[in-house]
């Protein structure tokens, strides 16, 4: 996505600049607009920024950036001026690459830039929904309150990805095994049953035939196959991130998979709460923030409703109604924004939605663990079985053959 870099004005006509991310400037003007700022000059590129954030792009661990948020938060709200509070942490991190970029970050609000667009010149380490929520908070002088908010958020999103690993190693490791049991087998004793078996002038059973065929095939080519293999994964892996069409095929396919479809779309939808319930509480205008989650709800088919729902409210409609008619979301989650809405008690009812998801989540995972689990056993069985028994079905043949 294109970089800008800009000059903008906010409502008490103080100036500041900064560089985003944006399709095009159009975008940029519209989306700085939504924050309160009058953009006054508008450039692709941003020259020796460029140089400095391809620099400071770094890696940092979601615990050292918890860590860092909870302790500006500590800092300002005791009353410590930001500058000095950044300057304090900077001293204090131990992570040669985080301390370069707070470095970088106090000594641009050293130089007048606002906070939010010192962090997003980093944006591997800030993201939008960061920056976002601190640009609001500078915007309402809450800046403390928002960063006590950003440090649960950040631990439900490390808490969800554990979840996800769970829910995922088992049946990873499940066919790791059987492929690697089954390979075995083909390859090395297979291969020397076939050998006894055509000294012998026995018909072998149909199901022998098929896994010594196989094992011919795995044993000659064998290696051809895991280069097509890895080839085909790296083509999916690059059709999936570069097509927008081949994306969108894949990811409405997830939706709809047995057992982990469900899953799935619950851990989409619970980002979906979160990050509203966010961004939301912390005084960012709601288009914004569904422009956010749009970005960040892991899939283009749900991001999709929620974009035209941006459209919507746009045009003077309400949330609920555009979710609605997507058939994507469930009744039950739209009624409670519906009260929310309604109501004007959104925050309270995006944060209950959130809650709901936070039980559904894990309760959906064992719910997958107790189906999946015996099946999977069942299926190592069966595959194992087949390839055993079409070595012993020959040897009754065999033992009568010799009997004469």
């Amino acid at each position: 996505m294109p970089v800008f870099s800009y000059k903008a004005r906010d409502a008490s006509g103080r100036e500041t600049e900064g560089v985003l991310e944006a399709e095009n400037s159009g975008v940029l003007v519209e989306r700085l607009g939504e924050l309160g700022y009058v953009v006054t000059k508008v450039s692709k590129g941003h020259g020796k920024d460029a140089k400095k954030r391809k620099a400071q792009k770094v890696k940092v661990k979601a615990r050292d950036l918890i860590t860092f948020t909870i302790h500006l938060g500590t800092v300002i709200s005791a009353g410590v001026p930001l500058l000095t509070g950044l300057q304090d942490l900077t001293r204090e991190t131990e992570k040669p690459g985080f301390k370069r970029i707070i470095h970088d970050i106090t000594s641009q609000v050293e130089n007048g830039a606002m906070l939010a667009d010192a962090m997003s010149v980093h944006p591997t380490v800030f993201n939008q929904l960061y920056v976002s929520m601190v640009r609001a908070g500078e915007a309402t002088g809450r800046i403390d309150e928002v960063l006590e908010r950003l440090v649960p958020y950040l631990e439900w999103q490390e808490e969800l990805k554990g979840q996800i690993r769970e829910a995922l190693a088992y049946p990873v490791v499940i066919l790791f095994v059987v492929t690697a049991v089954v390979v075995f087998l083909l390859v090395f004793p297979i291969p020397r049953f076939a050998k006894i078996f055509s000294k012998f002038d026995v018909e072998l059973p149909l199901p022998t035939r098929i896994v010594i065929g196989i094992s011919g095939f795995m044993v000659h080519y064998g290696f051809y196959l895991i280069i097509a293999l890895i080839g085909l994964f790296i083509a999916f892996r690059i059709v999936i991130k570069r097509s927008k069409s081949g994306r969108r095929i894949w990811d409405a396919f997830k939706l709809k998979l047995p057992l982990f479809g469900t899953l799935i779309r619950k851990v989409a939808l619970s980002r979906f709460s979160h990050t509203m319930s966010s961004l939301y509480r912390a005084g960012v205008e709601i288009t914004e923030c569904l422009r956010i989650v749009e970005q960040v709800i892991g899939n283009v088919i749900l991001g999709r409703v929620i974009r035209e729902a941006h459209d919507r409210i746009r045009a003077g409609g309400s949330m609920p109604e555009a979710l609605a008619e997507s058939g994507e979301f469930p009744s039950l989650v739209l009624r409670m924004l519906a009260i929310g809405d309604e109501t004007g008690e959104l925050d309270m009812t995006l944060e209950k939605v959130s809650d709901y998801y936070d039980k559904e989540v894990p309760y959906t995972i064992r719910r997958i663990f107790a189906i999946a689990e015996p099946l999977m056993i069942v299926s190592m069985g069966l595959i194992v079985g087949t390839v055993a028994l079409s070595v012993f079905l020959p040897l009754y043949g065999m033992i009568a053959f010799i009997k004469k």
